[in-house]
C-alpha cells in the first residue's frame, strides 16, 4: 500500500496553475509529530501485518522539503519505503544518505526553460536542473522522474523530448547518462471551472499531433537503438496492449472473446494508494482533501464506511478493507477503452468541474493516445522479441557498463562471472515489492557474494533454532528464496529460481577491463575507450562505431604493425602492463596503449 503523507501544506513557489492555498486545505499547515507519529506507527504496523510488505510513504505537500525536519524524523522512525514528490528547489539541502533512501524522487519540472519559468517563476528551471545534476553526482539515486504539468502554451513533444535529452555531469555521446530515468506529465484540466475556451483548440492543433510524434519517436528508438525510453504513459499502456494481444492469440479460434478485466485507476487512488493529512486523517486522492467523497475510514468490527473525517487510530484494517473503495463514475465504467485506460482520474470523475463537455474533451486526448499506441503495437511486439543488429556487439561487459543499468526499468547485475538483465523479472514481480527490493538495491553491481561458487545457488547457513540448512539472507526477504519456517503462503509459481534461470543471462563479465587510445590519423581525433580483454578487435571496433561510423574503412596498426581484427589485444602483442605500472607506482591512465587508424580511401560505411 502507498500513502501520500502531507509533510506540510505550505510551498515556496507560486505556480500559475496551482490551487494550493495552505489556509484552504482543511488541515493544519504542518503536522504535530508528537500527536501524529504514534497514530501513524500503529496504522503502518497493521498495514504491514496484513500485506507482509513494507508500506510506501510518499512525502507530499505543499513542498515537503520546506518541512525537512519532519521528513527526516519520519524516515528515521519508520521502516518503510520512501518516495519524495518535490519541486526540487531545496533538493540540494537533503543529505546524501537520505537521498539514497528514496526509491524515487519525483521532480516537478514541466519541460523547457521558458515553459517552467512561466509556470513556476523566473529562474526555477535553472535552479531545479542544477540541483538535480548535483544530487546525481553525489548520491546514488535509484530513480529520478520528471513530472510536469502540460497546458496551453506548451508543446508536449518538445517538453518531453527536452526533459529526456538532459544529461548528468560527465555524460558523453558514447556513454549517455540521462538526468531523468522516466518522464510523465499531467494535463492541467478540470481543477477549476468553466473549461478554458482555448483548450480544445490547443488539443487539436498542438497536443494530439505532439503525442503522435512522440509515439513515432519512441518506437524509432526501439527500432534503431534497442532502447525503450521511459515515457511512463506509453510504457504502462503498451504493456496492457501487449498482454491483451497475447491473450487474444492464446484463445481458441472458435471461443467467444472473454470480458476484459477491469484495470484499476492508473494512479492507484482508491485501489492501493491513499493520502494522510497533517492531522492524521485518511483520504483518497491528495488533490481532493476536504471533499466528502474523498474522506475514508473503516472501524472495527463491521468495517463500516464513516463518511466523515476519521482519525487514523480508528482505522483498524486499512489494507484489507480499503482497496477499491473509490471508483469512477459514468461514463468511465461503460467506456469501450476502460480495459486500457483504467478510468483516467477519480478526482475528475467525482467533481466534473468542466461539465460533461469538458470531461469528454479531456477523454478525447486519452482516446487519441490509446489509438496511437494501438497503431504501433504490432511493430513494438516484433521489436521486443528481436534484438536489433545495432545492439549485437560484444558478449563481454565491464563492471562500468553493468553499473550504468541501475534502475527498475533497466536493471542489470553480475554474479559468478556472468551478466544478467533482470528488468523482466522486476517488471513481472512488481507486486512483490519487498522481495525484489534487495535486487533493486544492488542494481548495476556484482552480487557474487550471495552465491556458493561451487553450486551457483544461494549460500546457506545453519539455523540456530531448527539446526537446518537455510538460505543465508542478510539482505532480507528475497524473491524465490525459501523462508526459514514452513509457510503456506510462500509463492511457488516459478519453475526455477531467477539466479538459475539462464534466460536472463546476456553475457560474460570481463576478467579485466582495459583502456586503449584510438587515434584517427586522417582527422587527428583521439578517443580513449574501455574494452574487455577477451574481445577481438572486431568487437572493439563495434564499440568505436559510436565515435566513427566509418571505422570499417580504416586499417588498424600498433607500433607500425597491421593488426589482425579477428584476434584479441594480447594475441596482437598489445600487452596489459597495468600490474607492472602499479608496481612501479606509475599511473596506468598516463600510459594507455595507442592504436593508429589509417584511412583506406574508400566510402565503406559501418
Amino acid at each position: 500500500m502507498r500513502y501520500f503523507l502531507f509533510a506540510t501544506t505550505a510551498c515556496n513557489l507560486h505556480c500559475t496553475y496551482c490551487g494550493n492555498d495552505p489556509e484552504e486545505m482543511e488541515m493544519p499547515i504542518r503536522p504535530n509529530p508528537e500527536e501524529l507519529l504514534p497514530k501513524l506507527r500503529a496504522f503502518l504496523e497493521r498495514d504491514r501485518e496484513q500485506t507482509q510488505e513494507k508500506p510506501i510513504l510518499v512525502f507530499y505537500g505543499g513542498e515537503p522539503l520546506t518541512n525537512w525536519p519532519f521528513v527526516k524524523l519520519v524516515m528515521d522512525t519508520f521502516d518503510c519505503r520512501f518516495i519524495l514528490q518535490s519541486n526540487s528547489t531545496l533538493l540540494d539541502t537533503v543529505p546524501t544518505d537520505y537521498l539514497e533512501k528514496f526509491e524515487s524522487i519525483l521532480v516537478s519540472i514541466d519541460g523547457r526553460r521558458d515553459v517552467v519559468d512561466r509556470n513556476r517563476g523566473e529562474g526555477t528551471y535553472d535552479r531545479v536542473v542544477k540541483n538535480c545534476t548535483a544530487v546525481r553526482q553525489r548520491a546514488r539515486v535509484k530513480n529520478m522522474v520528471a513530472r510536469g504539468c502540460c497546458m496551453e502554451g506548451a508543446a508536449v513533444d518538445e517538453e518531453v523530448r527536452h526533459l529526456m535529452s538532459l544529461q548528468q555531469a560527465g555524460a558523453d555521446a558514447a556513454h549517455p547518462k540521462p538526468l531523468f530515468d522516466n518522464v510523465y506529465w499531467q494535463l492541467n484540466t478540470g481543477f477549476d471551472f468553466p473549461m478554458r475556451e482555448s483548450f480544445p483548440i490547443w488539443v487539436r492543433d498542438s497536443y494530439n499531433p505532439g503525442i503522435s510524434r512522440l509515439v513515432d519517436e519512441w518506437v524509432a528508438a526501439m527500432r534503431d537503438h534497442g532502447r525503450v525510453a521511459g515515457i511512463v504513459p506509453f510504457v504502462a499502456l503498451m504493456k496492457t496492449l501487449l498482454e491483451q494481444a497475447a491473450e487474444d492469440r492464446a484463445r481458441p479460434a472458435d471461443a467467444a472473446p472473454a470480458p476484459r478485466p477491469i484495470i484499476p485507476i492508473r494512479c492507484g487512488i482508491g485501489h492501493d494508494t491513499f493520502s494522510i493529512t497533517t492531522d492524521g486523517r485518511l483520504g483518497g486522492c491528495p488533490c481532493g482533501i476536504g471533499e466528502a467523497w474523498n474522506t475514508l475510514g473503516y472501524t472495527h468490527p463491521k468495517n463500516r464506511y464513516l463518511g466523515r473525517h476519521p482519525d487514523l487510530e480508528e482505522i483498524v484494517t486499512p489494507a484489507a478493507s480499503l482497496p477499491n473503495c473509490l471508483t469512477v463514475r459514468e461514463p468511465c465504467p461503460s467506456c469501450d477503452i476502460r480495459d486500457v485506460c483504467g478510468g483516467r482520474c477519480v478526482y475528475a470523475s467525482k467533481t466534473k468541474y468542466w461539465g460533461d463537455e469538458g470531461f469528454d474533451a479531456v477523454c478525447a486526448t486519452v482516446r487519441h493516445l490509446v489509438a496511437e499506441l494501438r497503431r504501433v503495437r504490432p511493430e513494438v511486439e516484433q521489436l521486443i522479441v528481436e534484438v536489433p543488429a545495432s545492439t549485437q556487439t560484444s558478449t563481454y561487459f565491464s563492471p562500468n557498463e553493468v553499473a550504468q543499468h541501475n534502475h527498475p526499468s533497466d536493471c542489470w547485475l553480475s554474479w559468478l562471472g556472468k551478466v544478467y538483465d533482470l528488468t523482466p523479472l522486476i517488471r513481472d514481480n512488481a507486486s512483490q515489492s519487498l522481495a525484489i527490493q534487495p535486487i533493486l538495491d544492488n542494481a548495476g553491481r556484482d552480487i557474487s557474494h550471495w552465491f556458493n561458487p561451487k553450486t551457483g545457488m544461494l549460500r546457506t547457513c545453519v539455523d540456530e533454532a531448527s539446526g537446518m540448512l537455510v538460505p543465508f539472507l542478510p539482505m532480507g526477504k528475497l524473491l524465490h528464496a525459501l523462508p526459514r519456517d514452513p509457510r503456506t503462503d510462500c509463492p511457488n509459481d516459478f519453475a526455477i529460481p531467477w539466479w538459475a534461470d539462464t534466460r536472463f543471462c546476456i553475457g560474460t563479465l570481463t576478467r579485466k577491463p582495459r583502456k586503449i587510445r584510438l587515434v584517427n590519423m586522417l582527422t587527428r581525433d583521439e578517443h580513449v575507450i574501455e574494452v574487455c580483454t577477451e574481445e577481438t578487435l572486431e568487437q572493439i571496433r563495434s564499440r568505436y562505431l559510436s565515435h566513427n561510423a566509418h571505422a570499417h574503412s580504416y586499417t588498424w596498426k600498433f607500433l607500425g604493425q597491421t593488426l589482425d581484427m579477428t584476434k584479441t589485444l594480447p594475441e596482437n602483442n598489445i600487452p596489459d602492463e597495468d600490474d607492472d605500472l602499479h608496481r612501479l607506482r606509475m599511473d596506468p591512465d598516463a600510459h594507455i596503449p595507442t592504436l593508429h587508424l589509417y584511412y583506406n580511401d574508400d566510402l565503406t560505411v559501418a
